[in-house]
């Protein structure tokens, strides 16, 4: 489900609950409708190799995450998952994720970010190779 339709399909869900909140309250006239604002993924990614390890230095550009993310590094034809980490990130917050055996893997490794409050395939990573 696309960003648009999701924040859409919320918007829709507060008007109705406003709606009927309105039509049971005394102050009907008075009633808000409020905004539904699905942050975005925005991370800044240094990405090298340190003596046979993938190197992954992060930083988040956005606003704080409402829920935690998957962080997955896989091999690059993305059939092996060689690590994976669960991870919130408040604002401005940086991490390092290195993977020691990445000189293993000639075709290099992914990095892969997938957030929980995001609807989105395994389309976008960051690959590296430390052959």
């Amino acid at each position: 489900m696309t960003t648009f339709r999701r924040t859409f399909l919320a918007a829709l869900v507060l008007m109705s609950a406003a709606i009927v909140g309105a039509q049971t309250s005394a102050q009907a006239a008075d009633s808000e409708l409020a905004q539904v604002r699905v942050p975005r993924l925005d991370m800044l990614i240094d990405a090298r190799c340190e003596g046979g390890a993938a190197v992954f230095r992060m930083k988040n550009r956005g606003d704080m995450w409402p829920k935690t993310a998957t962080l997955m590094v896989v091999t690059h034809d993305g059939e092996t998952l060689l690590a994976k980490r669960e991870m919130r990130f408040a604002v401005n917050q940086t991490a390092t994720v290195k993977f020691l055996k990445a000189a293993k893997y000639p075709a290099g490794v992914t990095l892969y970010i997938k957030p929980r409050w995001e609807d989105r395939g395994y389309g976008s990573g960051l690959r590296l190779r430390c052959s």
